[in-house]
């Protein structure tokens, strides 16, 4: 398989990027940040897709890792060979695998071929992601490899006919988990909980045959309780039948002591309403009366107080009187006022107008003369005329005197007779235009003059009038009528009899309160002597006496009417006369002494009782314990029984896990002998020495011997570890792949290398370029 070309559209920080590739070695030299493993990361993405997409980091996911700074589109195409044909793959990226596409053509023929997948790297190499990136995709301090199930099962030659081997890391991780799980040595393994589970529950069986003696002993305290406390309570009946005996007869005495005190309080309220009622000398008064009375009364005081407040000042009764000898006796009437107010107003307006035409008539005038003196005045256009009637009789003597011939004096004539012909005509035009014009002019101001004087007189007429008429009405208030003084004496004629108006209402409303307070007060009195009272001088104090009194005689018969249901109530309720009747008990023992020996049982009950439910506590909790020991009993034998089980399929997983490495090495170590043989080639071909202390096990690990004893290789310099790790590669690459060659990708893995091998290793490369495409990134 050989790379042909690439176009980058968006993939990182790369943006319509193309590139070409050679066979053999394509080395690709940029400086850091230039995007080379941005390149190697597309074409490795082209072929298997984006790793890492369940992770949630940038630096794990790919597709957010390799996401276009720039925006836009995200993907790119790849032209590649592979047995004999040439093909264009495309794939265009989204947020999510969903949304990706892929798209395969035949390069030549430009038609959409179905030779490949979207898994296109599995199906040409014949190995998964990983695998890969294991073998031909060889990362800057990524040189160190191993092997995976699919790499194993390639050299193996053995993908094609079984799963064996690719399910096989699956599968020994499943067992180990499964070991470790139930190990019976670790704190956290499942046979090492479970021995100590049965170890405990054995410890606690052994322990539970001292559970039924201490229950038997139980029930026979509690019995001998139970004994004592029904002989107690058998005491305490006898006491509480005496003590209920006595106690009745005290409650009948009670109840006859409770009789005698309402019967005495009826009698008290009935003597305290006698005494209420007889403060009125009549009948009662309704409150809702009293309650008027005592409003109107309020409302006389306002009146009376509003009253004094709106009484004439010394200077309210001076202007009054001086207003009512002008005012008193003509009736005002505020339309009539406001139409002369407007009329004067309108005089005004005249007056003005009147002024604006008279000047108007001063300019007409002025133009007038104008026009006159326009007449008289010889036309502009006349001087031409005239001027050429000059000419032509001073051209016609000229040519008497000058011209030679009779001929030429003719023709000199006849055109100065042409010519004073023309100028006659022309003057005697522009005379008779002018003379129109002029007189047209003048026609027209002396008809505006006299529309004007018309118009004057007019509004002189109408001045007259007003004047008249404003006259005649300030004459009915004594007021002499000036034209300088009028607008101000009919502004003082409405103010005027706004005051006195104002000042009337006034005097109205204050005689109106009075009369008002008079009758409150008079209707208030007769009130109070129909109740049979004399009115005193403050009826609002007498009133409100009266509402306490009524008040105090409402209450003092609701309580009457209280005492007296209550005592019919108690009476019904009990039979008094028959209670008089019962006999005193005979007890040696008062009440208060019976309820001490109530109260000692009870006390002795109450202990026996505290006794039983401690007895009662403890057997429940024995029983709780022998419920939970049989409980124990059934449960170690089922854990005995399951120990047994789990223990023989532990053993069978170590088992099935050792027979597994066992046939997986055996499987392995056919193909140990070609790989070491290919990683010594490539190792003397770089070093120029022998790879004899080097071993590769069945497991593809590779290990050197340093004095006596095998190392792990990651012991050795950073160089040192790149150097076996690239031919150790280069060997699994030549192992796998002996039909179609892969392209080789190399990310600067010679970087840890001293001088001299990376020359050896760049000669190298020289050498394996004749069976591998390489792709070599470098900032060097």
């Amino acid at each position: 398989m050989k790379l042909i070309s690439a176009h980058i559209e968006n993939f990182g920080r790369l943006h319509n990027f193309d590139i070409d590739f050679n066979p053999g070695c394509n080395s690709i030299n940029g400086h850091n940040g230039w995007g080379k493993s941005t390149l190697a990361a597309f074409i490795r993405v082209m072929l298997y897709g984006f790793e890492g997409e369940n992770k949630r980091s940038a630096p794990e996911n790919e597709r957010k890792r390799w996401q276009p700074w720039q925006g836009g589109a995200f993907g790119g195409s790849l032209v590649f060979a592979e047995a004999e044909k040439t093909y264009l793959v495309r794939r265009s990226f989204g947020n999510k695998a969903s949304e990706d596409s892929f798209e395969l053509f035949d390069n030549n023929t430009k038609i959409k071929s179905e030779d490949y997948s979207q898994r296109l790297g599995e199906e040409l190499f014949g190995i998964n992601s990983e695998s890969y990136m294991r073998t031909a995709y060889i990362g800057q301090g990524d040189v160190i490899t191993s092997t995976t199930d699919g790499i194993n099962s390639k050299i193996g030659n053995i993908a094609d006919s079984t799963n064996d081997l690719d399910s096989y890391e699956k599968a020994s991780e499943r067992l180990t988990e499964l070991i470790n799980k139930n190990s019976p040595r670790r704190s956290t393994g499942a046979l090492y909980k479970l021995k100590n589970e049965v170890t405990a529950l054995q410890t606690t069986v052994r322990d539970g045959s001292v559970i039924l003696d201490s229950i038997h002993r139980l029930q026979d305290s509690i019995a001998t309780k139970q004994e004592e406390l029904g002989a107690i309570r058998k005491k305490r009946g006898l006491i509480s039948e005496r003590q209920k005996k006595l106690s009745e007869y005290k409650d009948v005495q009670t109840i006859l002591d409770i009789h005698k005190r309402i019967s005495r309080d009826l009698q008290e309220r009935a003597e305290n309403e006698k005494a209420l009622r007889a403060v009125f000398p009549k009948e009662l008064p309704n409150e809702s009366d009293i309650y008027e009375s005592v409003k109107s009364l309020n409302r006389a005081t306002m009146l009376k107080e509003t009253g004094k407040e709106q009484e004439f000042t010394a200077d309210e009764d001076s202007a009054y009187n001086k207003l009512a000898r002008v005012y008193g006796k003509n009736t005002w009437d505020i339309t009539e006022h406001i139409s002369f107010v407007k009329k004067w107003r309108d005089r005004e307006e005249t007056a003005l107008r009147e002024a604006d035409r008279q000047a108007d008539f001063k300019i007409l005038q002025s133009r007038l003369e104008n026009a006159k003196s326009e007449i008289k005045r010889i036309p502009t256009g006349a001087f031409v005329g005239i001027g050429m009637i000059v000419f032509a009789m001073v051209a016609a003597v000229l040519a008497l005197v000058l011209l030679p011939s009779v001929k030429l004096i003719w023709t000199g004539i006849i055109i100065s007779a042409l010519m004073l012909t023309i100028g006659i005509v022309i003057t005697l035009l522009m005379f008779d235009r002018h003379n129109k014009e002029s007189r047209g002019n003048l026609d027209r101001i002396t008809a505006e003059i006299e529309a004007l004087e018309a118009e004057i007189s007019g509004y002189i007429r109408k001045r007259s009038e007003i004047d008249k008429a404003v006259t005649s009405y300030l004459a009915k208030y004594g007021i002499p009528f000036s034209q300088s003084t009028a607008t101000q004496e009919l502004m003082n004629v409405q103010r005027d009899v706004s005051d006195f108006d104002r000042l009337k209402r006034k005097q109205e409303e204050c005689r109106q309160k009075k009369e008002e307070e008079k009758e409150l007060l008079n209707s208030v009195s007769s009130y109070i002597k129909g109740l049979g009272f004399e009115a005193s001088v403050d009826m609002e104090e007498q009133l409100n006496a009266m509402l306490k009194d009524l008040n105090a005689l409402s209450e003092s018969r609701k309580l009457l009417r209280a005492a007296q249901n209550q005592l019919k109530d108690y009476e019904e309720e009990h039979n008094i006369e028959k209670l008089k009747q019962i006999k005193p008990v005979d007890e040696e023992l008062s009440l208060g002494e019976l309820t001490e020996e109530l109260v000692a049982s009870d006390r002795e009950i109450e202990e026996i009782q505290s006794t039983l439910r401690t007895y009662n506590n403890q057997q429940n909790i024995m029983q709780e314990k022998l419920d939970t020991w049989e409980e124990n009993r059934e449960l170690l034998s089922e854990k005995e029984r399951r120990l047994y089980e789990d223990e023989k399929q532990y053993k069978q997983v170590q088992l099935a896990s050792k027979y597994l490495t066992l046939a997986k090495e055996a499987m392995t170590a056919k193909y140990m002998e070609p790989l070491l043989k290919g990683f010594k080639k490539y190792y003397g071909a770089v070093t120029g020495k022998e790879a004899a202390e080097y071993v590769i096990d069945a497991n593809t690990n590779i290990s050197v011997d340093v004095a006596g004893r095998m190392r792990d290789i990651r012991l050795l310099s950073t160089g040192y570890q790149d150097l076996i790790g690239f031919c150790m590669r280069l060997s699994l690459a030549d192992a796998m792949y002996q039909d179609e060659k892969p392209v080789l990708i190399l990310d600067d893995p010679f970087v840890n290398f001293d001088r001299e091998k990376r020359l050896a290793a760049e000669g190298l490369l020289k050498f394996i370029e004749k069976d591998y495409q390489l792709i070599y990134f470098t900032c060097h």
